[in-house]
Order: C-alpha cells, then structure tokens, then sequence
C-alpha cells in the first residue's frame, strides 16, 4: 500500500507484528506514543507531516504549535465556514457519503461493514434513528481532525466507549474491525 507507514504494514500484515501488535497493546505501551505527541518533543513531526500531506504551513504557524497534539488542535480561520444561518455545515472536514439507516443496514468503511448499533454499542439507541439518514465522514491524513458544532444547538453527554487505539490505516483496517475496536465517543446534538 503506496504511502501507508511500513511499521503499520508489519505491525498488521505479519504474523510476528500482530504478536508485537498484541503485546503494544496488552501493556499499554500506545498510551506512552499518545504522551510523546502531547509533549513539546513531538514539534519536529508537525512540518514533516505537514510536508508529507500536502498541508500548506509556514514556518511562523509551526512555530506556534507546542506538540503535535497541538498541530491537529489547530484553529480553522474565519472565512474556512459558510456563515448563513439556513445552511448546515460539516462538523469535520472529510469526504461524505450518505445512506438510508433501516433495521437491516450496514454501512461499509475500509473494508469492513458495520451496523449503527455495533458503532454505538447501544441496541436501543441505534434503532431510534431507522427510518433516518447515517453520513459518514471519513478524514484523509491532510484534513482537519476537530470537530465543529452547528451554531444553535444543543451538546448531549460525551459518552465513552472504552476500547484500544488501532491505526486507522489500511493495513489495519484490512485485518480488524478498527472502528469498533477502538476507544471512541458518542454525542448526541439537537
């Protein structure tokens, strides 16, 4: 896979790299990569990323970042959002699809399908929304990774889904069901 890291390749399309995979993630070693791109010593990553996705930075806004962590925090700029109060906005940058959520749906993403409910982790949840609309968004490596919120709504609780932090690249995705293997969280906005 063109551009994919050769570690996540190993990690996940070997029988040894998933037997290291498995212990990286039985002691929680990822949670030490998740301390390393907070600190200030993860600055050097942002302009190589930066260069090697195509994001147009100058030298002055990496400057700015402290970690990382901090470069995919990044502020969007005024003009980056249609201000008229009758449009909806996307609440991250991605490429969309749409589908209809019946009770027999699945939606595919990187090669595995998966259901509302599995997505959730919430049976009665994820039937309340059949007979509505599922978007999936899905980020490239040179979008924005924050979410925005529609201006005049209400933000529900954050709820966890506790789990492991799986790349997302393809070379994972081709092997595990990532999206509901790994931590992730639910809000509901009205």
């Amino acid at each position: 896979m063109k551009g994919h890291s050769p570690v996540v390749k190993f990690l996940y399309g070997t029988g040894l790299g998933r037997s290291i995979l498995s212990l990286i993630l039985r002691t929680r070693a990822d949670r030490s990569v998740v301390r390393f791109l907070r600190s200030r010593w993860s600055r050097p990553l942002v302009g190589w990323y930066a260069r090697k996705h195509g994001i147009p930075l100058t030298r002055e806004q990496r400057r700015r970042f402290a970690s990382f962590r901090d470069f995919f925090a990044r502020e969007r700029e005024d003009g980056d959002f249609d201000p008229a109060p009758h449009h909806l906005i996307s609440p991250c940058d991605g490429w969309l699809s749409h589908h209809p959520i019946r009770p027999d749906s699945s939606f595919a993403i990187k090669g595995f399908s998966y259901r509302l409910e599995d997505l959730l982790q919430d049976e009665e949840l994820g039937r309340r929304y059949h007979g509505g609309d599922c978007l999936i968004l899905r980020l490239e490596a040179s979008d924005y990774h924050h979410y925005c919120y529609i201006d005049d709504g209400f933000q529900g609780e954050n709820h966890l889904i506790p789990g492991a932090l799986h790349s997302v690249q393809e070379a994972a995705c081709a092997v595990f069901p990532v999206y509901t293997l790994n931590r992730r969280m639910w809000t509901l906005l009205a």
